[in-house]
């Protein structure tokens, strides 16, 4: 189980931590949002889950109003559509994270 984040993302990618748990029915993936800014922010993390064998599967997480330093997140159930088998190991991996200021 690994988790990792593209050095590209920039400073926003340490306000994200991922959990990758093999599962007989997929990839559950934890994820832990953390507001490290300034102000109220509204965060969209798009993410991919790979393992040997073919398994690929994306899905994005949402985590809305966070205030300074407040974590959101949660967790999504990863399925390969192509029907590749469940991986005993996976690696999720942050493709793109969009961090806007909330909408007051």
């Amino acid at each position: 189980m690994a988790a990792g984040k593209p050095g590209s993302l920039g400073a926003v990618a340490r306000d994200v931590r991922l959990k990758a748990t093999p599962q007989q029915s997929g990839v559950w993936v934890a994820a832990a949002i953390t507001n490290h800014g300034d102000g109220p922010a509204d965060y969209e993390v798009t993410v991919r889950v790979t393992g040997p064998g073919g398994f690929s599967a994306e899905g994005k997480f949402r985590a809305d109003r966070l205030a300074p330093e407040a974590q959101g997140g949660g967790g999504l159930l990863f399925a390969d559509r192509g029907g590749a088998p469940v991986p005993t190991e996976a690696t999720a991996t942050v493709v793109d994270i969009t961090r806007r200021p909330t909408a007051r």
